[in-house]
């Protein structure tokens, strides 16, 4: 869709999805030097948060949904269960919760600021030719196109409730047939703005207000924090939403 308005938050203003493509293409190519096959995501909802899960995907690696709420010992069983060995995050995101004892994780932590900072001119050069290509030759460029629909598109965690997080893998098949599930619900029209304010460990913050309205053309503006009525207001009217979801 080019040069349309696809996603945008107060932080990095609004981004095309010629933007977006360019930015994760880019991204994808640090992320696939990460170690093993889940990566981990620490981020709020935001531009940046999605940019780093469609990288992650097109660099052939799995997202591993970090939910910082739930403390460190189950921060710890998180990254054991799925053998994590880098979680993103964001030092601008960290500061804003610098009570919080992130356990093991923080000896892993890769911040979005240091991996943007070490990308070199060859790899920005190279991530802008793949940008131009056509779907089926990037697919083929990326080692995409013998991806199964069954394959595991992010690892989602319970909340912990009962016993320890329990590790839920979605494929990429569960997650699209949701996001039809969700348009057949609700009826979206071209002009619209979605409201994204849901962490994207949320599994409805994850694919319904988070990747659904980029996925489908639907702009979408993201809040980190869908406790702060005021500053939600505030976006509602300054971004000029006409749909928000809660769950």
């Amino acid at each position: 869709m080019g040069g349309f308005a696809a996603a945008g938050d107060d932080m990095l203003g609004s981004l095309t999805y010629k933007k977006m493509k360019l930015a994760a293409l880019v991204l994808a190519g640090e992320f696939k030097k990460m170690p093993g096959e889940n990566v981990g995501v620490l981020l709020p909802a935001s531009v940046g948060a999605y940019l780093v899960i469609m990288a992650l995907l097109l660099a052939k690696k799995t997202p591993v949904m970090m939910n910082w709420t739930t403390g460190p010992r189950f921060l710890n069983h998180m990254v054991s269960l799925t053998k994590t060995e880098t979680v993103i995050s964001s030092w601008r995101f960290l500061e804003r919760l610098s009570n919080v004892d992130f356990g093991q994780l923080t000896e892993k932590i890769k911040l979005l600021e240091d991996i943007k900072q070490g990308i070199s001119k060859k790899d920005k050069i190279l991530g802008a030719w793949r940008s131009f290509k056509k779907t089926d030759s990037l697919l083929r460029t990326l080692e995409l196109t013998d991806l199964s629909e069954d394959k595991p598109a992010v690892i989602l965690f319970t909340s912990g409730s009962e016993a320890e997080p329990k590790g839920v893998p979605l494929s990429h098949k569960n997650i699209l047939l949701n996001q039809r599930s969700a348009m057949a619900c609700v009826a979206f029209f071209a002009d619209d703005v979605i409201l994204g304010c849901l962490p994207p460990f949320h599994s409805f913050g994850f694919s319904v207000v988070g990747l659904l309205p980029i996925l489908s053309g639907i702009r979408v503006v993201f809040a980190p924090d869908p406790t702060d009525s005021f500053n939600l207001a505030r976006i509602v009217q300054r971004w000029n939403v006409t749909v928000a979801c809660f769950a």
